[in-house]
Order: C-alpha cells, then structure tokens, then sequence
C-alpha cells in the first residue's frame, strides 16, 4: 500500500496539521486520518529530542512505522527550522518497508 503524509506548518494559527493518506484503489489517494497538534507542543517536542519528537507525532488515530515516523519527524523539524518553508509532502510504499526489513 502507499501512503502519504502531508505536513502543513500553519503560523498564524499556531498548529501543525499532519494528513495521511493511502491507496486504497489503483492511482486514487483516500485521506485517512487528519491530525492537527498545537505549535508549542511540537516546539516543545524538537527541543526535547527527537524520541520525544515522534511520541509527540504519533497518536491513537495516526501511528505510523518507527522507519515513516522518524521520516516524518525529520520533516517537521525541517520546517521548523526553515522560515521560508511551510509544507511538505511525504510518499511511502510499503513494499519498499517490507523489503528494507527483509534485508
């Protein structure tokens, strides 16, 4: 299956919005989950490490892969660290996983 996270840091509302989708029909992406954390509380996570980050991204409803959630992590920190920079987009498949873990 693939999947894609859309990450979306949102200054003038203070949040970051993450959207995950898959491919649950051949070429036609589905949103899945849509979840969106308040600004301090992945600020907080970044300065508390990156373990911290990913527990903080990960929730009930969104829990993605250690391998896709450190990606994800990445991410967020990148756009945090860049001002010019608000959004990005992540596309995973699974096989290339089940592959990587097979080697």
């Amino acid at each position: 299956m693939k999947q894609k996270f859309q990450i979306r840091k949102n200054d003038a509302e203070q949040n970051l919005v993450i959207r995950e989708s898959a491919e649950l029909d051949k070429d036609v992406m589905s949103l899945l989950c849509e979840v969106t954390f308040p600004a301090d509380t992945i600020q907080n996570a970044i300065e508390s490490g990156r373990e911290a980050l990913i527990a903080a991204l990960r929730t009930r409803n969104m829990y993605p892969p250690r391998a896709y959630a450190e990606m994800i992590a990445d991410a967020v920190q990148n756009l945090y660290q860049s001002p010019e920079s608000d959004t990005t987009e992540l596309m995973f498949d699974d096989l290339d996983l089940l592959n990587h873990e097979r080697a």
